[in-house]
């Protein structure tokens, strides 16, 4: 592979190898990797803040995270809760809940809370108030709910084409500057993967080899790079999920 290459060292995500596989909590499903090399990428989900609410409480966080990082959770309750501990909760495979974190929402009924994930995986959190005690067994009166994909994290670089060339990668692809997609060393072409960066998800095909510099184990295009706004930043994290079928 051989284009005009900026190696910003980034810290990317990896969160599956081709052996690899990634347990997700009871109800998630990841998307099924493609056959060949398409091109196109799309924006995934929660490319804003994700916030539901039940029973008047309200629940937000940032739809992604990574592991063994904190994230901040926050959200509001009824103006006659002001005062109460609000419970956050993780939903397990077995349907039980599990305490991550609490807060005690202020005068305006607002909460602000942090968790720290230690796995990867796709999750629902519950911001539920009332007594510890009641909401393992079963839910509080007033509850809220949240969707978060954790991500685990690896060093990634970009590149792009030369200007003036028409650039062809491994996998067959025309390379240009709008071309969205990822080279990796040993994933199939056409695998989906699914990226994350301060609040953006884009989900990209594998379209070319590599990188075999800097310790990294993606290299972006200027496309995907730039749709994640991460291009002019020096050494960063973001996320990664590589797609499988259900």
């Amino acid at each position: 592979m051989r284009f005009a290459r900026r190696h910003v060292m980034l810290a990317c995500a990896c969160a599956l190898t081709a052996s690899g596989g990634l347990a997700l909590p009871a109800g998630a499903a990841a998307d099924t990797a493609t056959t060949g090399a398409p091109t196109g990428g799309t924006a995934g989900p929660g490319n804003a803040p994700a916030t539901t609410s039940r029973g008047n409480v309200a629940l937000t966080s940032s739809p992604g995270a990574l592991v063994n990082r904190s994230m901040r959770l926050r959200g509001t309750v009824p103006a006659r809760l002001a005062g109460r501990t609000v419970v956050i909760q993780l939903l397990n495979a077995d349907g039980s809940w599990t305490t991550v974190a609490q807060a005690t929402a202020d005068p305006t009924g607002r909460f602000a809370a942090r968790w720290r994930p230690g796995r990867s995986g796709r999750f629902t959190l519950r911001a539920a108030v009332g007594s510890t005690r009641q909401t393992r067994a079963t839910p509080a009166a007033a509850i809220g709910q949240a969707h978060v994909t954790v991500y685990p994290s690896a060093i990634a670089t970009w590149y792009g084409p030369r200007s003036g060339r028409v650039e062809t990668t491994a996998c067959g692809v025309s390379l240009t500057k709008s071309t969205m997609g990822v080279a990796h060393r040993t994933l199939p072409c056409g695998t989906r993967v699914e990226l994350f960066y301060a609040g953006r998800i884009v989900r990209v095909p594998v379209i070319d080899r590599g990188p075999y510099a800097n310790n990294a184990t993606w290299d972006l295009t200027v496309a995907t790079a730039g749709a994640l706004n991460f291009i002019d930043v020096g050494i960063d994290r973001i996320g990664a999920l590589v797609l499988r079928g259900r």
